[in-house]
């Protein structure tokens, strides 16, 4: 994947009608459906917040235009499109079905912003990272941060959240991770589904269906449901490997000794035969158990288990939520 996008390389894709004061040259770096987290070369897209009071924010704040299907004065830097969100999925579409690097999708009820952010610390001497920000893992935000993939990634790593049943699934589908992860399965989203712990599972596991094929699972075989999870991933015919995380001496990324400190921990794992040491520089099980998630997706990447002596360098991610339409 090597086309750098234009304000006018966009417009013609979309089929967009680009307004008089819109540079068409004009280099575009990134895509944020919020204006206050767009920056010098964003295109905004206001699919919460349309209309000019935000796009003119998103503007003062660097953005070269916005992609509305609102109609906004010509002195407004934008391109004019039917449907935003038809739009911004074809674009998405478009950046992923040119992109030759690897694509990590995380999932889960639980740790999924700590096990993506872990990955992007140690994968950080590997190559070009580039991963979903903060928490923004709705399928909207999907879709921004696949318009976003830089040029020169190799390895994009995507969070993907449940806001309905059908939403893991919607944003796999779009971001075709090669390797699938599920931190874990709790009650989060209950209220989403007549039987929740067999629908959370489903939406979950909808993760494997919209994979590469031949792609590999990654999953926690200490949670109640490793099972029914492992079942599902061999059920969507794109998994021909999983990748058993836990503290059984069957699991192939092993716990073998964890010294949990006030302040950090002290890790001992057994990866595929291979041990390494590592600190985590926040403290708490639940982080020991993403961190052999992380070292599986090392060994699945092909990187060396080495690359774990930066989780001393791991700092938790900032939350920052938002609120969705479910008919995205």
């Amino acid at each position: 994947m090597k086309e750098t996008w234009t304000l006018g390389k966009i417009a013609a894709e979309v089929e967009g009608r680009l307004s008089g004061s819109a540079d068409p040259t004009s280099v575009v770096r990134d895509f944020h459906i919020r204006a206050w987290s767009c920056g010098p070369g964003s295109v905004f897209l206001p699919i919460f917040n349309a209309g000019p009071q935000m796009t003119q924010r998103a503007l003062g704040r660097g953005a070269v235009g916005a992609l509305v299907d609102t109609h906004l004065a010509d002195s407004i830097p934008h391109i004019w499109v039917y449907d935003l969100q038809s739009a911004a999925m074809k674009l998405a579409q478009k950046r992923r079905a040119s992109f030759d690097g690897q694509v990590v999708g995380i999932t889960g009820s639980a740790g999924k912003s700590s096990t993506k952010a872990m990955l992007a610390q140690v994968l950080q001497s590997s190559g070009n990272i580039y991963a979903s920000r903060n928490n923004q893992n709705l399928t909207p935000y999907v879709t921004a941060t696949l318009c976003s993939l830089p040029p020169t990634t190799d390895v994009a790593i995507f969070e993907l959240a449940m806001y309905s049943p059908d939403m893991v699934g919607k944003s796999s589908e779009l971001a075709q991770p090669h390797i699938g992860i599920i931190t874990s399965i709790g009650m989060n989203h209950a209220e989403y589904h007549d039987n929740p712990e067999e629908g959370i599972i489903k939406s979950k596991t909808e993760i494997f269906w919209g994979m590469k094929e031949k792609g590999t699972a990654i999953l926690p075989s200490h949670d109640s449901a490793f099972e029914k999870l492992r079942y599902r991933a061999l059920e969507s015919g794109k998994v021909n490997r999983i990748i058993e995380c836990g503290m059984t001496c069957g699991d192939d990324v092993r716990l073998v000794e964890a010294i949990e400190h006030s302040t950090y921990s002290e890790v001992t794992i057994s990866a595929f035969g291979e041990t390494a040491r590592y600190c985590i520089s926040v403290p708490g099980m639940h982080m020991i158990q993403n961190s052999l998630l992380v070292a599986a997706t090392l060994k699945s990447l092909g990187k060396p288990l080495s690359c774990m002596a930066k989780m001393r360098e791991y700092q938790p991610p900032t939350q920052q939520y938002s609120t969705v339409s479910s008919t995205f």
